[in-house]
């Protein structure tokens, strides 16, 4: 897509990838601030909400791109899935290393933390 719209330079690609995380960091910080504020499954919530809304307009945008070739619905894609990527950060990256130890009783806290612990790095050393 970005190629169709015109960015076909490496380093201006390079540069949405740095922003698209930048965004990402701005997002998961500041959800962090407001679970106490909203409530843990108001925000979970109304992230999935906002992220089955973002999916829904991308999915439009990317069909159009597909079936007409249009660049302005490129460029919306584009904008769309960066919506997407802070409205899944404000809420879903930000209770990650928290939920897990919330959810589980106190006889089970340690072990399911261990496991957290060891299938998150693992992924993240594949990744």
């Amino acid at each position: 897509m970005v190629k169709y719209v015109g960015i076909t330079s490496p380093q201006t690609q390079i540069l949405l990838n740095g922003i698209y995380a930048v965004t990402g960091w701005v997002a998961a910080s500041t959800g962090a601030r407001f679970h106490d504020v909203w409530g843990r499954r108001k925000m979970l919530l109304g992230s999935t909400i906002g992220m089955i809304i973002c999916f829904a307009i991308i999915t439009g945008t990317t069909a159009g791109y597909i079936n007409n070739g249009s660049r302005e619905a490129s460029i919306a894609s584009i904008a769309w899935i960066y919506v997407f990527g802070i409205v899944f950060a404000f809420a879903y990256t930000s209770m990650q290393p928290i939920y897990p130890a919330e959810v589980l009783g106190n006889d089970m806290r340690a072990k399911g933390m261990a496991v957290f612990q060891v299938t998150s790095y693992s992924f993240a050393f594949t990744n």
